[in-house]
């Protein structure tokens, strides 16, 4: 599994062994006092978005890194689902100078347009998510109706990396590449498996 999807779920874990509504004061450093041209439309520059609030479900962590890599941008929760004045304050200036960052390096404001885009992949997700784990074929080859499954998406193609773990806590991680079809009327989802779809096969990875 390549470190930055590894990283992701391995936050997102812990994240979630965490209480969503933990009231711990975070200390938010702003990006810098003043925001430099360079910086700002450099595109290997990768600028931070600060969240609160309870720690999202799997299909909105899935897309925030796939709208995040679009975007070159981190998503972070600094506060759970209560926060003081403030914290509130520090997130939201914190968030004002990232937001200008962006607009500079885009020519436009990006807010939200990235909030949108937000939204609309959650939603996608959790349909691709659904129609995945019931599709016949694909549950007769792979172990995939209850286990975990982290979503990326790379070019045009979404890939569903499973991850399985063994009654002997030993955690088995293989990668589905999908080409995903969408019915123009229906709006349902199907998923083919590419021939070339197995990018890595079950393996002893030990966390």
């Amino acid at each position: 599994m390549p470190s930055l999807i590894k990283n992701s779920f391995y936050s997102f874990l812990i994240a979630s062994c965490l209480s969503a509504c933990n009231s711990k004061t975070v200390i938010v450093e702003e990006e810098c006092q003043v925001i430099s041209d360079s910086d700002s439309l450099n595109p290997a520059k990768k600028h931070t978005i600060l969240l609160s609030g309870m720690i999202p479900p799997p299909m909105y962590s899935n897309a925030q890194d796939i709208v995040g890599k679009n975007y070159n941008i981190n998503f972070v929760y600094a506060g759970g689902c209560i926060v003081n004045e403030r914290l509130g304050d520090s997130i939201s200036k914190f968030n004002t100078q990232s937001f200008a960052a962006l607009k500079k390096r885009f020519s436009k404001d990006v807010s939200s347009e990235i909030f949108a885009q937000l939204d609309n992949e959650t939603a996608f997700l959790t349909l691709l998510d659904n129609s995945i784990r019931k599709d016949a074929d694909l549950k007769k080859a792979y172990p995939i109706a209850d286990e975990l499954i982290y979503y990326s998406k790379k070019d045009k193609n979404y890939i569903a990396h499973v991850i399985i773990t063994e009654a002997d806590y030993k955690v088995l991680i293989f990668k589905l590449k999908l080409l995903v079809v969408v019915d123009s009327l229906s709006k349902n989802i199907s998923t083919i498996l590419k021939k070339d779809s197995i990018i890595n096969q079950p393996s002893d990875l030990q966390l």
